[in-house]
């Protein structure tokens, strides 16, 4: 079974937030900290999916479909 890039895209983003949480609450103790490490790499794993998916569309999809006269 072969798991996409994406996939691995997120389990980076995952272990870069955690590290960078374990940083922060240990330069500033408190709760916003937990926040902010679980959204920064979700943020970055979407923009990791967006720019693959959109990379995938200009560089197969359209040449596919000019080349087949669809577009």
């Amino acid at each position: 079974m072969k798991l996409s890039a994406n996939f691995w895209d997120f389990v980076v983003a995952l272990a870069i937030g955690a590290i960078g949480t374990a940083r922060l609450n240990a330069m500033f103790p408190g709760p916003w900290w937990f926040v902010v490490g679980i959204a920064m790499p979700l943020v970055f794993a979407a923009l990791c999916a967006g720019i693959a998916t959109g990379s995938f569309i200009a560089f197969y999809v359209v040449p596919f479909l000019s080349q087949n006269n669809v577009l």
